[in-house]
């Protein structure tokens, strides 16, 4: 019988985000644990995200395989005041396995952090598995939740699924590549065009 994911201990729910569906698309909720309004965030259009950030996540999985031989988990942050992904994202307090890996966002991890800052999602690397292992592998609280799989057996040449999840409760949904990522090169390469010269 194949070893379950152990979901992360989670930090508070002022630490944490909720997703929800609009008529405009997808919309992030960042409530107060209390009713501490400076803690709170209007709710906003779940922003994509970016291809760098999720290149320099698989290149630490990468790294962490090639030395260790070791998953990992990353904790992608959402600065919910500017209303974007943070980058880089956190490397939380884990145990990394061959097979797994188990990790935490309580304690230290998210106590430091601005209060604008939440976790609103998380990249893994994990070996080749079946699509259920991938499933079981995302993690119980709301975001967009990445997991990276080796080449193996079930998966020739790995690759990376993305998921939904809309708060602890909801169930992971598969969610397309293409309305959850965005190709922030282009972006900032669009915005600085009028800054370029090209002889």
């Amino acid at each position: 019988m194949p070893r379950r994911h152990r979901p992360p201990h989670l930090p508070p729910s002022d630490r944490l985000i909720r997703l929800a569906l609009a008529d405009d698309g997808v919309h992030v909720h960042a409530p107060a644990a209390d009713d501490d309004a400076s803690r709170s965030f209007p709710p906003f259009p779940l922003p994509r995200v970016p291809l760098s950030l999720l290149a320099w996540c698989a290149a630490v999985g990468e790294a962490v395989w090639r030395r260790h031989r070791a998953c990992v988990a990353l904790a992608l942050l959402l600065d919910c005041e500017a209303r974007r992904w943070v980058s880089p994202p956190l490397i939380p307090h884990q145990r990394c396995g061959r097979r797994r890996v188990t990790w935490s966002l309580e304690g230290p991890d998210s106590a430091g952090l601005p209060a604008r800052l939440r976790a609103g999602g998380s990249f893994q690397c994990l070996p080749p598995g079946d699509p259920f292992s991938v499933h079981r592998a995302v993690p119980r609280f709301g975001g967009v939740h990445a997991v990276a799989q080796r080449p193996g057996r079930h998966r020739p040449s790995g690759g990376t699924l993305f998921f939904l999840r809309t708060d602890a409760t909801g169930d992971a949904a598969l969610a397309d590549p293409a309305g959850t990522t965005g190709d922030d090169v282009d972006a900032a390469l669009r915005e600085a065009a009028g800054r370029l010269v090209i002889d």
